[in-house]
């Protein structure tokens, strides 16, 4: 009796490393997440040039890299158009060469309502007498989400007649602290100027406004 023992050779056969992507993103922003798999050969033989990949899903798109030595896949997630909550897609990886087994890599997306942006408070004063220094008067501003959602970046801006009072800081992440004070007395009397502190999140829909009011004053004589 003679045992023969036949050995079938796997061929070439495509595996993404990890299997699966996990992504995030801030529903209708446009703001897209991606992240890399790497491909691994997970048989025998030469894999050959990947083609370009295949999602199944509209918000999903991906490439392949080769820029680093061993090719990989970029995928990415756009988050416009898309409400809240958790997706999933895949991207079949396939080779150039027909007796490649390919592999699919799964992907899921998963997104959260926009922040939305609170200030308070909403009205800001300063007084002075005409003539007098200026005030050593700083007042903040809170900029927050109620829920804690990231809010992206921060814009702060002033406009309007301005020029008498400084914000910092211009930039920045909520939660934040916006401080303002006044930097010069206008040669006015009994007059009172209004400034609009502009603040804008890169992932929230709205931009926010809080007015600024500085009353400047005729000194009162006193009473004989």
């Amino acid at each position: 009796t003679v045992r023969v023992i036949y050995q079938v050779d796997p061929g070439p056969a495509i595996a993404a490393s990890p299997g699966r992507l996990r992504l995030a993103g801030v529903s209708g922003t446009g703001i897209p997440d991606a992240d890399t798999a790497g491909v691994l050969n997970a048989g025998n033989g030469a894999l050959g040039s990947l083609q370009q990949p295949i999602p199944d899903q509209l918000w999903l798109s991906a490439r392949v890299d080769s820029s680093a030595g061993p090719p990989a896949v970029v995928v990415e997630a756009d988050p416009a158009g898309l409400t809240a909550g958790t997706r999933n897609g895949t991207v079949v990886l396939r080779s150039t060469q027909s007796q490649v087994q390919p592999d699919t890599l799964r992907v899921s997306l998963a997104t959260v309502a926009p922040p939305t942006i609170h200030r308070s408070p909403g009205v800001l004063a300063f007084h002075v007498l005409a003539g007098d220094p200026v005030p050593a008067d700083t007042q903040a501003i809170s900029v927050f989400d109620p829920a804690g959602r990231p809010t992206g970046s921060l814009g702060v801006s002033p406009s309007g007649d301005s020029a008498w009072l400084h914000v910092e800081p211009a930039s920045g992440t909520a939660p934040a602290t916006v401080r303002v004070w006044p930097i010069a007395v206008p040669d006015a009397s009994d007059t009172a100027y209004s400034a609009t502190i502009r603040i804008l999140g890169s992932l929230a829909p709205d931009t926010l406004t809080a007015t600024v009011k500085y009353y400047v004053e005729l000194g009162r004589s006193p009473l004989i």
